[in-house]
């Protein structure tokens, strides 16, 4: 069960300014030099992981405000990588994996603010990230355990077994913490964890489950021909798909929604009946976010939907493609390979020309986008 974020990765382009020039346009705050994806804004801090290839695989830190670098950590050359950063009370947290699938080769980072290394555990290959809560970090590794850790680097438990025979999971992944839970996924199992012994709660056998989301105790995954919700070790419902390329998104307002083939879909959260079903484009050719106010989805033009799946309204955008779409601060972000816009109730309020068209990915608010790409990192005000 993975919470990978799916990037869409285009061609090469021009040469970005460097740290904390003007870029080119009116609506470019800043640029810098540094090619790779943003993941976090925390702060007036951008944080991201710097593309290994012309580059270092770095985790980077700049200045939301002025773009100034504020400090790059942890190199990581060839196939190896690092995840999405995860802020804490005391400073940033996140894991690199080895190349070499299966290695149990890897480690879990402590960064401070500042970018001293506070400490590194040695747990294995982490490929997705770990999880914060309570002055508590959580991470799974290739190693099959799941590792908690006080913000000091202090091991409070780990929940696995030491040996191949023994163990009856690998690569574990920490999936969110909730109501003194930990809920955690590996070799297709789910487990439920409490926080402060480690002690296994329930596990529920899943088959290969791929992506997953917790709800008031209930885990919704999308497994080998079906979605599917788990609770207190028993499963709650079963919705069958053709195929295996379902990929549950999100869970609210009652519904579950994923991904399945070129449809967003929509399950009853509580009995995994079909609510509705909307052909938009190929699973990892259009992007979605999901809202208070509904659903919003598209492959170039961007699309509206109430959650009954009603269409709302539709705006055309330019026409390049949808790479992502962030939603808060009452209006939608939407970033294309040309332009980022920001759209409320289906109206274009303000956008911004994108210098180069790699865009790997973006966070926004307060009518700043932060985009990050294979050749810089940009804010854009729209």
């Amino acid at each position: 069960m993975r919470r990978r974020r799916f990037l869409k990765l285009v061609g090469t382009s021009a040469v970005v300014g460097t740290a904390g020039c003007v870029g080119k346009g009116e609506n470019v705050a800043w640029s810098h030099g540094v090619g790779g994806g943003v993941d976090v804004l925390n702060g007036g801090t951008v944080y991201g992981r710097e593309v290994w290839r012309g580059g270092n695989g770095s985790i980077f830190a700049l200045d939301a405000s002025d773009g100034a670098e504020r400090w790059t950590h942890s190199e990581s050359h060839g196939m190896s990588s690092h995840t999405r950063p995860v802020v804490g009370d005391e400073g940033v947290y996140f894991g690199w994996a080895d190349d070499a699938v299966g290695s149990e080769n890897g480690e879990l980072y402590a960064v401070g603010f500042d970018g001293t290394e506070r400490w590194t555990r040695d747990v294995g290959s982490v490929y997705d990230p770990p999880v914060f809560g309570d002055g508590v970090v959580y991470v799974g590794a290739d190693t099959g355990a799941v590792h908690a850790f006080g913000e000091d680097g202090e091991e409070l438990w780990r929940f696995g077994t030491d040996t191949e025979r023994e163990r009856a999971f690998f690569d574990a992944s920490v999936v969110d913490i909730e109501d003194g839970v930990v809920y955690a996924v590996a070799g297709g199992v789910v487990f439920a964890v409490d926080t402060e012994e480690g002690e296994e709660l329930w596990r529920f056998r899943g088959d290969s489950p791929s992506t997953a989301h917790v709800d008031d105790g209930t885990v919704y995954f999308s497994g080998t021909g079906r979605v599917a919700a788990c609770a207190d070790g028993e499963e709650v419902w079963s919705h069958e798909v053709e195929g295996t390329n379902s990929w549950v998104r999100e869970v609210t307002d009652g519904n579950v929604y994923f991904h399945h083939g070129e449809a967003l879909r929509a399950v009853g959260a509580d009995d995994g009946k079909e609510r509705w079903r909307i052909e938009i484009g190929e699973a990892k050719g259009y992007a979605a976010a999901f809202g208070d106010k509904g659903v919003y989805a598209g492959t170039s033009d961007l699309t509206a939907f109430g959650h009954d799946g009603d269409e709302v309204w539709t705006v055309e955008l330019d026409g390049s493609g949808i790479d992502g779409l962030t939603v808060g601060d009452g209006y939608v972000y939407a970033v294309t390979e040309e332009e980022a816009y920001r759209i409320e109730n289906g109206e274009k309020v303000d956008s911004a020309e994108i210098p180069d068209g790699n865009v790997l990915s973006h966070v926004a608010t307060d009518g700043r986008v932060y985009v990050g790409s294979r050749e810089g990192v940009y804010a854009l005000d729209v």
